[in-house]
């Protein structure tokens, strides 16, 4: 084998790699970016405020794990943890953001309706048609 052989085998990505980025990158959607747009519409974010929160949410992996993955500095390491931190962080966020979306969902409408809970006049506390 001539060392132009081996260094293209070498460089050569193994069969299952692309696969693996694929699938890697289809995962960061629902659980990064879903939970960071779903609570900011729900909180009525705007736009600018969503990416602030979502940009340091969502390249926390790339930061934690490749970006900062043999540091030595004090603050570098602390911002590696609190990568790890959004990284541990996200899946329980996504879990409780479909816990609460099924129960929005599979709640009765009669309950917000506002015919049977009558007009609420804030300014003089009057609540109800009670």
């Amino acid at each position: 084998m001539s060392s132009t052989e081996a260094e293209q085998d070498t460089q050569r990505r193994p069969s299952g790699m692309t696969a693996f980025i694929v699938i890697f990158l289809l995962l960061h959607v629902p659980l990064f970016i879903y939970p960071v747009v779903r609570l900011g519409g729900w909180l009525d974010l705007d736009g600018f405020l969503m990416t602030l929160i979502g940009v340091p949410v969502v390249f926390s992996q790339i930061i934690s794990r490749w970006l900062l993955r043999r540091v030595r500095k004090p603050w570098l390491k602390g911002l590696r943890q609190s990568a790890d931190f959004l990284l541990g962080l996200s899946p329980v966020v996504l879990i409780s953001l479909i816990i609460a979306e099924i129960s929005v969902t599979a709640s009765p409408d009669s309950i917000f309706d506002k015919k049977e809970l009558g007009s609420c006049d804030w300014q003089n506390k009057n609540c109800g048609s009670m």
